[in-house]
């Protein structure tokens, strides 16, 4: 009997994405909930594939036989190794003066580790020389939503074309390249927007700082919009010294674009922010099964109402009393 069991045995491997996203420093954009993943094997090991890159795993392991499955084990932390970054995801360049360029990036949607710093590479447009390098250590998140970075390129030629790209690194190596942007320097600058906008997704009843950084000689006037409507006063919206907004306790009636035109007499450039607020989850449904000193509630994954592009839940929170 014994034996005819042991054949029958198979190990259950539980694995799930801890809820925290940061392994040492900003392990990557986005942040996971804890879902659990199974996986079964005849033998006593088994190779977890299709993993992220660079993130932490909590693992467990039960057996399994025709009676059912028995208790898990101890659960263990591990995580997978750093690997390059993607490229990052948007590059602009815009004239600062008569021989300088300012240029923005924003970081890699996936860093795939620890950034060490960014390769800011220039070279003037169809000249065959090589690029000259810029090495940028990156900056930490300070609490707007996107985290861009800029370099000042200067001791340019007035009028001239320049390329430039950006890449990444980690421990591992050099990512691909960026887009190429391409500008010049000029006499006359035109107000230009360094800021990078793009969709914004925060909770309800949170603070949100969205950007307008902006160059230009004379320097410019900057409106901002709300869904086309421009933003005077309104108690929820701050507009700061160095043109950003601020805006308090937002909710869902503050969804929508965030636009800030920057104007001066030689032309003008904007900057979109897309935003939308997640709205509270429904409450579980809960179901509670007695025994002799425990209780065990189980509930089902809850659904957020009127949310047309659901979200991921990041954890939940279990109250009780005697």
């Amino acid at each position: 009997m014994l034996v005819a069991a042991s054949r029958q045995l198979r190990l259950m491997v539980r694995l799930s994405r801890l809820t925290v996203s940061k392994l040492e420093e900003n392990l990557s954009s986005a942040s996971y909930g804890r879902q659990w993943h199974n996986a079964t094997s005849l033998v006593t090991e088994l190779r977890l594939q299709g993993l992220q890159k660079h993130a932490n795993y909590t693992v467990k392991v039960a057996g399994f036989s025709n009676y059912g499955t028995g208790p898990y084990s101890s659960a263990i932390v591990c995580s997978t190794l750093q690997d390059v970054p993607e490229a990052p995801a948007e590059i602009k360049l815009v004239a600062q003066s008569a021989s300088s360029l300012l240029v923005s990036w924003k970081r890699p949607a996936q860093t795939n580790g620890r950034l060490t710093h960014y390769t800011v590479y220039v070279k003037p447009a169809a000249s065959n020389d090589g690029p000259t390098a810029h090495k940028v250590e990156p900056t930490s998140d300070s609490g707007v939503y996107e985290l861009t970075q800029t370099l000042e390129l200067k001791g340019l030629t007035v009028g001239r074309q320049y390329d430039v790209w950006v890449t990444a690194s980690t421990a591992v190596g050099e990512g691909p390249v960026s887009s190429r942007a391409t500008n010049a320097p000029s006499q006359r600058v035109v107000a230009g927007v360094w800021s990078l906008g793009g969709p914004v997704r925060v909770p309800v009843r949170s603070s949100l700082l969205l950007r307008c950084g902006c160059v230009g000689s004379p320097q410019p006037r900057t409106v901002w919009y709300h869904n086309q409507n421009i933003i005077t006063h309104h108690p929820r919206f701050t507009r700061n010294k160095d043109d950003s907004l601020s805006i308090q306790s937002i909710d869902q009636s503050l969804s929508g674009n965030y636009t800030c035109l920057a104007k001066n007499l030689y032309g003008s450039d904007s900057v979109v922010y897309a935003v939308r607020v997640l709205p509270l989850p429904d409450p579980p449904a809960l179901r509670a099964t007695p025994y002799k000193d425990s209780i065990l509630v189980q509930w089902d994954d809850v659904k957020v109402s009127n949310d047309t592009s659901p979200y991921e839940l990041s954890e939940f929170t279990v109250f009780f009393v005697p």
